[in-house]
């Protein structure tokens, strides 16, 4: 415990206690399935209080869940590591900010330069980059919320992290291929894991703009937690939140669609997840790469072993599977508390999706007018979205398709069996 504790930022005592908080929604998908998109949409809800990425950071920085894990399934803990995760989720939660306030550059400071920290354990140390983000707000000069570009500011910041240590890599971060090409011409596109074992998984979120919580936040609020991993981890969940009501929204998305973005992303630079020393022989991954036989990539569920020496569409099959089977079979009888929405019909522009927003806004108890209403910015892509992508290779994701049946039927989440009308 006191090794886990010392890596923890030297925060003020928590201003009050998680273990009192009434509601909680847990966004729950496979990877790939776009729950970040959702969650990005979610974060700037009035009366909706979130992290700034997911939960399992802080699973990690608490010393919960580590490389030693079996899977991402993790039941109750010891209530030391309880208190201390929920100290840590205390300080990382915030509201949006209104936009019609000035901009709050000391709050930004504050929160940004720990997390930014976090990323790149024994490299940075907290005050200096508490330097670094001061002076790139002072250059840029926000007087407003309205004004912040999340984008642009991990941009100047990156620009000063690279002057103190070139291997700080800008494609770590969620921005734009375009942009950093743009602005870091000559910086390597990643070749492999970061070597400096980090809490948090890249592609790294950027600053969020968020207030203090409120009183009303705190007795009132809903807190949104989003992590692909909460499919293994009800009872978890229910030990940190003891006195909340749950509701979950089971995010579901076609599995040709959901199975070439995991593909893509297992053959990307980022989305590293768990280091297996050895222990891979991934057909089309563990041949390619030279760190394939020792790192996995996103969700871990429960019988991985069975397929650490499959084909790559058949593990990408069973993660999709797994997960969302883990989800039906966990959380599906919560009646009224439990929604399921398709992703393509969350992210569609039409009336259709707006209406699916409004519906889901409705379910949360929250206000949503208008102008709010739009679908989210792209976050954590691969690859500029298309619709229907899957089907540049659609012989074998069809394969894969049908060999992820034999752990989920894509009818049981709502898809017919006609993949014309999949995108």
């Amino acid at each position: 415990m006191n090794a886990v504790a010392h890596c923890v930022p030297s925060d003020p005592q928590s201003p009050f206690d998680p273990a009192e908080l009434r509601k909680v929604a847990l966004v729950v998908s496979a990877s790939r399935g776009g729950s970040s998109a959702l969650a990005e949409w979610l974060r700037t809800k009035n009366g909706l209080i979130s992290l700034d990425g997911e939960l399992r950071p802080l699973l990690r920085l608490s010393g919960i869940d580590d490389d030693h894990s079996d899977s991402d399934c993790i039941g109750e803990v010891e209530p030391e590591r309880i208190h201390l995760l929920r100290r840590l989720i205390a300080g990382a939660l915030g509201a949006p900010a209104d936009s019609g306030l000035p901009f709050d550059a000391e709050d930004m400071i504050a929160r940004s330069s720990k997390t930014i920290a976090l990323q790149w354990p024994g490299l940075l140390d907290e005050g200096r980059v508490e330097d670094i983000v001061r002076n790139s707000l002072s250059r840029i000069g926000w007087s407003s919320a309205a004004d912040y570009d999340s984008c642009r500011l991990m941009v100047e910041i990156i620009r000063d992290l690279r002057a103190l240590d070139a291997s700080i890599c800008p494609y770590r971060y969620d921005l734009p291929s375009r942009l950093v090409t743009t602005h870091f011409p000559d910086a390597r596109r990643p070749d492999g894991p970061i070597e400096r074992r980090a809490h948090e998984e890249t592609p790294f979120v950027l600053p969020r703009l968020t207030r203090p919580l409120s009183r009303w936040d705190i007795a009132s609020g809903t807190v949104v937690i989003k992590d692909p991993g909460n499919a293994f981890r009800a009872r978890l969940l229910r030990q940190i939140f003891p006195k909340a009501e749950f509701r979950v929204i089971h995010l579901v998305r076609n599995p040709a669609a959901s199975i070439n973005g995991l593909i893509d992303g297992w053959n990307h630079w980022n989305f590293f997840s768990r280091r297996l020393p050895g222990q891979l022989s991934i057909r089309g991954y563990s041949d390619r790469f030279p760190w394939g036989r020792d790192w996995w990539k996103f969700d871990l569920p429960p019988g991985w072993r069975e397929y650490r020496d499959a084909p790559l569409g058949h593990v990408c099959g069973f993660q999709w599977g797994a997960v969302h089977r883990a989800i039906i079979d966990e959380f599906s009888g919560m009646g009224r508390s439990y929604i399921r929405i398709k992703f393509e019909d969350f992210i569609d522009q039409t009336h259709r999706g707006s209406a699916l927003r409004l519906q889901l806004a409705d379910w949360l108890g929250i206000h949503c007018p208008e102008d709010q209403l739009a679908p989210p910015r792209e976050v954590m892509v691969t690859h500029p979205p298309k619709p229907a992508r899957w089907r540049t290779r659609a012989a074998e994701i069809h394969e894969y398709v049908e060999f992820s049946r034999r752990i989920l039927d894509a009818r049981e989440l709502g898809y017919g069996g006609a993949d014309s009308e999949w995108t």
